[in-house]
């Protein structure tokens, strides 16, 4: 996802620049690409503390994002983008944004995210590959 690490390499720039078009959405969705959302980053930054006005606009800019995402239906996998975590707290943190509904959310991690990992097992479907 754009703008993925929530402080150190964004600084210098605009979060509206790490905004997802229709457009790229749309090339996404026909080509078959599957976008790794790598956002738990965001979710270690306390919402409610210093930081918490900036916070809310990285929630709102990956609202956007996903939102974008969803409605061109391009193909989601969730990813830690850590050595030392795995995807739960990536997760609980798209959880919070309130884009998917708790199905459709489990969806993404369990059947298209383990597709996306080992393309050629039989993951999540009842048919062969």
């Amino acid at each position: 996802m754009p703008g993925f690490r929530y402080r150190d390499d964004v600084k210098p720039h605009q979060l509206s620049e790490f905004e997802i078009a229709d457009s790229d959405a749309k090339r996404a969705a026909s080509q078959g690409t599957v976008v790794v959302t790598t956002l738990g980053g965001t979710a270690k930054v306390d919402p409610h503390g210093k930081d918490a006005a900036l916070r809310e606009r990285w929630d709102e800019l990956n609202r956007h994002n996903l939102s974008v995402l969803k409605r061109h239906h391009v193909k989601l996998a969730l990813g830690s983008d850590s050595y030392r975590e795995d995807s739960v707290p990536e997760s609980a943190y798209i959880d919070s944004l309130h884009v998917f509904d708790p199905p459709s959310l489990l969806n993404i991690w369990c059947k298209t995210t383990a597709r996306t990992i080992f393309p050629l097992r039989r993951w999540g479907t009842s048919r062969r590959i």
